[in-house]
């Protein structure tokens, strides 16, 4: 079996599950999401360690990042619109 990599995984993860924008304040907030996160990869074979290693050693903060670009981006292209 081929080793996963867990960047790659992480990136997909994001791109199926960070999708909907929302205002977030605070990384706090997306620790239901991490919880999911790490829920999954576990199931896919990926360690906890692992995955905050490609996530830069916070798994929150990682996802809230995604999550304002995403919010970012939405407002970006809606701006425009009356």
């Amino acid at each position: 079996m081929a080793k996963i990599d867990v960047g790659q995984w992480l990136q997909d993860w994001v791109e199926e599950n960070i999708q909907v924008p929302r205002d977030c304040e605070n990384q706090s907030e997306m620790a239901e999401e991490a919880e999911t996160c790490r829920a999954t990869a576990e199931v896919d074979g990926i360690s906890i360690k692992d995955l905050n290693t490609a996530a830069g050693g916070d798994l929150e903060r990682y996802l809230f990042r995604a999550q304002k670009q995403v919010t970012e981006a939405y407002a970006r292209r809606n701006s425009g619109e009356g």
